[in-house]
């Protein structure tokens, strides 16, 4: 339990934790080989030198060739790697027309907002769920490929959603599709609804969306330490998810922590 007065001294903490973001992204865009030229400060900068492109499988099932991927809207348009891959159902959640010929794929009548109040598990997710059970369970031979824009967010969740149905736990589909995919990061409000639909098959939460903004906070930037990003969570979950500033999870928990400091003010 954080104390009070830890809340009170929340104000001194934004521009320490914007600091810290900037410097610790810094150097893990430079760990990772880049040149001194493609240095990105921000969160949604650092998230375009990701190689969202790349299809990355996520699951074998009866232990045969992978039947699921999960990539972005680029990867789903490399027809030569999809035919490579046996592409042959395909989930679009990007917003984009691209078909490949050859591929049968899901038919979504609307346009899938990557917005954290946007009832993705309810409304697109349980579909999702039916076209990649029904794929695979048709034929052995069949491989499902799930895309969105950047293979981060809505996509993620729609197959998180499917390892669930599966009989993974949340916490468990989570670590096994952050394996598979190391960025992949669903904005809070699509989080919160799996979660509360693992509370409905289970009865039981694995990892709630408080957890879930603390693990990502200490994951990017653990020189923060667990206490601050406790206090955090708990400001960041105060603000609607109507309210909250779409785009990459991580730099909506550090606008939404200023947002909710500014409220406090009465700016």
């Amino acid at each position: 339990m954080m104390s009070s007065k830890s809340h009170g001294d929340l104000k001194k903490y934004v521009p320490k934790l914007k600091k810290k973001i900037s410097s610790e992204t810094f150097k893990k865009v430079k760990s990772e080989g880049k040149t001194d030229k493609t240095f990105h400060l921000s969160i949604k900068k650092y998230c375009k030198n990701l190689p969202t492109h790349t299809i990355s499988p996520v699951l074998s099932i009866k232990g045969k060739k992978c039947q699921l991927y999960i990539t972005n809207y680029e990867g789903a348009s490399d027809e030569k790697e999809l035919k490579a891959l046996g592409v042959t159902h395909a989930v679009d959640l990007s917003e984009t027309s691209n078909r490949v010929r050859g591929i049968e794929y899901m038919n979504i009548p609307e346009n899938i907002p990557d917005e954290p109040n946007f009832p993705i598990v309810e409304k697109i997710g349980k579909k999702v769920v039916e076209f990649i059970s029904d794929a695979l369970r048709k034929s052995d031979d069949h491989v499902v490929l799930v895309y969105c824009a950047m293979g981060i967010s809505r996509s993620a969740t729609t197959v998180l959603q499917y390892l669930m149905h599966t009989g993974m736990s949340l916490k468990e589909g989570w670590s096994h599709l952050r394996s598979c995919r190391s960025f992949v990061n669903p904005n809070l409000g699509f989080w919160d609804q799996l979660s509360n639909l693992e509370m409905k098959m289970k009865g039981k939460r694995s990892m709630s969306t408080h957890d879930y903004v603390v693990s990502e906070l200490l994951e990017f930037w653990p020189s923060i330490g667990r206490d601050f990003a406790e206090i955090v969570a708990d400001r960041v979950l105060k603000i609607p998810f109507e309210d909250m500033i779409t785009g990459t999870f991580l730099d909506a928990a550090v606008k939404s922590l200023q947002m909710s400091n500014d409220k406090e003010r009465g700016k």
